[in-house]
Parts: structure tokens; sequence; C-alpha cells
């Protein structure tokens, strides 16, 4: 019922890209395997954020359903293991607790860097059975050992324990902790406690989690988890595409508990005590199943032709979903220049060449950059990396947890494209970059293994390093041509402390979308105010090496605004990056660069 709602909700509520990623959890949640279609959906750099899927959760009730698919039939393999042998239950819970040990090592081993086949670091580690298997095991470890009469000896220790963690679980793991890891220990542990604990009728878990409010809150736990996330993403589709409103989203918990309350007393109750039969069951299985199928492609089909009459709708598909085309040939990847196959990445031509370098500013531009490298019949070669401006200098995104493989990859990387670049034909480099390096504070360049503080040195740290870098080529013959930043709609003018905006096209409701209601717009006085000190320092910068220097802000901001959708088009396609669009009209702007 959950699935058929949303999803016929997210219609109305979702843009096209939540709607086909909501929509194709929900079949994945249907079918049990929610987590492997999430986990190949979302994650990308340029993927739709997966907090705007109204599905998004299923994926923890498909590992639980495959939990109950799986596990049993182990266990019941292991028991009888132990029967035939003639041992206690004692060697049922020392298979399952070396089960639970590989699954949390694979975890482990995972998140220090270490590869392992089919588990690799990032989303499949999060979403994957096999490294969920521990937290699942160390439950079954309760029931056996509890089912064998087991039962401890200090009750209140293991209470006081228990909630310990639980409280420390709730203050110190964030959202940008590494997830699962050796901190999820914490939360699993101090439940595993709690339970055992509670096992003793005389212990304060036994009195604290048996009262009649914590059973009812109990009760009503597993229908709030399936309705809250719905409620809170719709909230957010509905609210400002520029700030979620805090009453918005608190509305939208309440609104849940409500609805979780009116599904679990007439929806869950009276399926759950019902008289059981053979034939009742396999009806409502079916109807489990094919409902919100039928559902789904019913809206698949519908929605296209629903949101064709907005100028906004129809050219989301045209601007925002396609990838620029430097990453679609790979020629955007998250390894130095050695470990590339460039042949993919480099277009002949007579003349001089023209190399592309950066970071995924600078793979937005490889659209338009190759439309003016053709109109000079120019080689081309284009090289660029996610998080990694162009100067031997590493960055840290501070409070996220880190995926990479190596702390030093950007440094890494600038080394090696210098290296390429003093056996390679002598051109034009055009460097592309985003400030927010410097500008924001979930960024900082790392010195001597240190990340540096403040706007100002990291400015300075950042001057220099890219100074060098710039010089460096012009030392083995090349020109270079800078390309400023591009004003950004992820924050909120006036008001630093509200944080980071994660608005794009694709998070933007169907009902805005057909209004025409989703594109803001930014003056350039206030984009100044933000960005200013980054446009100056990219403009000295080019001035003090003799470099080239393409201002983005007069095509990007006409008559002083900035505009994330004119003349029929996206503009941007994320708070951060322009569109495939809007990258080929900056050809021409590229082409009086190269030829200048």
């Amino acid at each position: 019922m959950t699935s058929i709602i949303a999803i016929a909700s997210a219609f109305f509520l979702s843009s096209g890209g939540s709607l086909q990623k909501g929509i194709y959890a929900g079949i994945g949640a249907t079918l049990f395997i929610a987590n492997f279609v999430l986990q190949s959906s979302t994650g990308g750099y340029f993927d739709l954020p997966a907090a705007s899927n109204p599905m998004l959760h299923t994926w923890s009730l498909s590992i639980e359903e495959q939990f109950y698919f799986f596990f049993p039939v182990l266990l019941v393999l292991i028991m009888s293991y132990a029967i035939y042998k003639k041992k206690s239950s004692r060697l049922a819970l020392l298979l399952v607790a070396v089960l639970a040990a590989l699954s949390l090592a694979t975890v482990l081993l995972a998140q220090a860097g270490v590869e392992i086949r089919f588990i690799n670091r990032g989303q499949i580690l999060f979403y994957s059975p096999i490294t969920r298997a521990w937290e699942f095991a160390a439950g079954t470890l309760i029931a056996i050992a509890l089912s064998q009469g087991y039962r401890v000896t200090r009750a209140p220790l293991f209470t006081a324990i228990g909630y310990a963690l639980l409280t420390y679980s709730l203050f110190f793991i964030s959202e940008g902790s590494a997830w699962p890891s050796g901190v999820t220990v914490a939360p699993v542990l101090g439940t595993a406690l709690l339970l055992l604990a509670g096992a003793d009728a005389d212990s304060p878990s036994h009195h604290i989690l048996g009262s009649k409010a914590m059973r009812s809150i109990g009760d009503l736990s597993y229908s709030w988890y399936l309705w809250h996330w719905p409620f809170i993403v719709f909230a957010r589709s509905l609210s400002d595409p520029i700030s979620n409103s805090k009453i918005a989203l608190g509305s939208a918990v309440i609104a849940s508990f409500i609805v979780a309350g009116l599904s679990y007393k007439y929806v869950e109750n009276p399926l759950r005590l019902r008289n059981v039969s053979e034939k009742s069951d396999w009806r409502m299985i079916r109807a489990a199943i094919a409902l919100p199928l039928i559902v789904s492609v019913g809206v698949l089909l519908i929605a296209p032709h629903a949101t064709s009459t907005s100028s906004q709708s129809a050219a989301l598909v045209s601007d925002v979903t396609p990838e620029h085309l430097g990453r679609t040939l790979g020629c955007h990847a998250d390894t130095a220049i050695p470990a590339r196959d460039l042949s993919k990445c480099t277009w002949s031509g007579i003349g001089v060449p023209i190399y592309l370098i950066g970071d995924s500013q600078a793979d937005a531009l490889s659209d338009g950059v190759v439309l003016a490298a053709k109109e000079f019949n120019r080689p081309l070669t284009i090289a660029t990396i996610s998080s990694c401006p162009p100067m031997v200098l590493d960055i840290k995104q501070i409070g996220v947890a880190q995926e990479r493989s190596s702390k030093t990859r950007c440094s890494d990387f600038a080394k090696s494209v210098l290296t390429y670049l003093k056996s390679a034909p002598r051109g034009i480099v055009i460097l592309g970059m985003t400030d927010q390096y410097w500008r924001e504070r979930g960024w900082a360049p790392v010195v001597n293994g240190s990340a540096v503080a403040g706007v100002k040195a990291k400015m300075a740290v950042t001057r220099k390093a890219l100074s060098s870098f710039i010089s460096s080529l012009k030392e083995s013959g090349y020109e270079v041509v800078l390309v400023g930043t591009v004003p950004q709609f992820n924050y909120q003018v006036g008001n630093p402390a509200a944080g980071l905006i994660a608005w794009s096209p694709k998070s933007c409701s169907n009902i805005k979308l057909v209004a025409n209601r989703c594109n803001p717009t930014l003056a350039l006085s206030d984009a100044q105010s933000v960005q200013g000190a980054s446009w100056e320092m990219e403009a000295e910068i080019a001035h003090s090496t003799s470099a080239g220097f393409v201002d983005l802000r007069a095509e990007l901001c006409p008559g002083g605004i900035c505009q994330t959708f004119t003349k029929g088009h996206w503009i941007y396609r994320d708070a951060n990056h322009i569109t495939v669009w809007e990258s080929r009209a900056l050809a021409p702007l590229i082409a009086s660069a190269l030829k200048n």
C-alpha cells in the first residue's frame, strides 16, 4: 500500500528524475531487491540526490526480507549439523558468531581501503546484505542464547552500557560518518545489551522497554517507518526549491505519524490478526506484488505525456539528463594519467593541440571545448577528475566520509598531468575548477597533512598552488587559459548560517515544473558578495602568470541576473554545474579565447 500511494503521489509531487528513481525503488521493494536497485541508481556525482527518492527507505526492508529468506535455511543447516555431531547449542552460537565476524571484518577491511571482490567502497558497501549480515546476526545470537536459557548476571550494568552506547550514537554519529564502519558497532552493541538485559524481569531495561508507552511506540514503529520518508520527501518537493521549510518538514513528520496510526489500526492489524488460510494468503501475495507493478508501469507511461506541456519539463530530459561528453567517454575518472586510456579522450586535428584539465567544472565545459576545437580543427585531449582543482594540492572534505582510496589523489593527478604534458606536443591548456575548495567550510586544502582553516588562509594556499601549476605549464612551453568558476546556486545570500542548498531541476516537483516555477534567479551583485573574492583571485592569478582568463559571468548572468533557465533551456543541471546545452552554447566564447 505504501508503494502504491507513494508512487501515485510522486506523479504529481516528484520531478521526472526522482519519479523514475522512486518507481524503480518501489518495484525493487515489491520484489525485495530495493537495496540492489538503489545501489545501482544513486551515489553518482551528478545523480539525483538519494534524499529526493520517496522509496529510499525500502532498502533496509529488502535486506531484512533477504535475511528472512536465506538465514533461516542457513540456521537450520547449522543446528542440524550441531545435532548430528551431538553438540550443544554452543556450536550454533559459535558458527553464527563466526559468520557475524566475517561480515563485520568485510566492512572494516573495505573501509580501510582493502579491495574486496564484489564489495567495493561507497554505495555497494552501504547497501550490500553481506556487509549488513553481522547486524542481523547479532539479534540471532541473542535469540539463540535466550532460547537455550542463557541469562545475564549483571543486567543493570548491561542496561547502563547499552543506553550509554545509544546516547553516544545519537550525538556523535552524524550524516558524514562512514557507514557501515567501526562506529556502527556502537548502536548495534548497545541495542544487543539492552535486549539481553531485558530478558531479566527485574532489570531496569525490562521495566523501561516493557512499559505500556514503549510497547505502544514499538507497535507503531513499523508503520511509522513505512510512511515517514515519503512524507518528508514530498514536503521538500512542495517547499521552495532554494530552502526547505523546517515547518513543512515538521508537519510532514506529524502527518506521517497520524497516517501510520491509521494504517496500523485499519490495515496492519486486520491483516496480522485475520484468519489464516492458504487460499487467502496466496491472493494477498499476488495482489501485493501485482498492484504496485501495475501502478508503476502506468505512471511511467503516463508521466511523459502529462508533463510535456511545460517548457521546463520538456527541457528536463534533453538538457539536464544527458551527461557531459567527457564523463560519457570516460575522460572524467578517479585516477592519475598513467592509469587512463586517453585514446577515447583524444580528438585528432592539425595545428596547435588543446588540453582540458581540471575538476567536474572542467568536465562540464567539455562539450563546448570539443565544439571549439572542431571549429579550428585542433587536436584535443581531455583529462578531468572529481573534487580536485588543477594544482599540486590535496583537498579534504570536512565532516564527510571519505571514499577515495588515496589521500593524495589530487596532488598525484596534478603531478601526472605535468609529467604527461612534458612529453606531449606543446599547445594550449584550458583549466577549469570550482571555488568551493577555499570558499566553503566543508572543503579545505591540505598542507603537510593538516587541513587549512579560514577562507583567507585557504585562498592564500590556493593562490600559491594554482600560480605554481600555471607557471610550470608556461615554463614547459604551454599557453594557459583559466576559466573562471561559474556563479553557483548552492547558498542563501545574506544567510550563510543556513548552510548549503542542494537545488537542481531534478529535485523540483512536477506541479512546479508544469507551472514553470522551478527556475531560481540570483542577482549578480548578490553572487558577487559571496564569490567576488574568488573571481578577483582567479583574474589576478591569470594576469600575474600571463595566462588567458575566461569570465563566464556575462554569459550566465545577462543584465546582472544569473539564470538557471532561459530561452526554453536549462543553464544549470544542479547548483554548481552547467548543462550540456549551456556548455555547447559557450563554444563561441571558448573559441574566442583560444583564438586570442
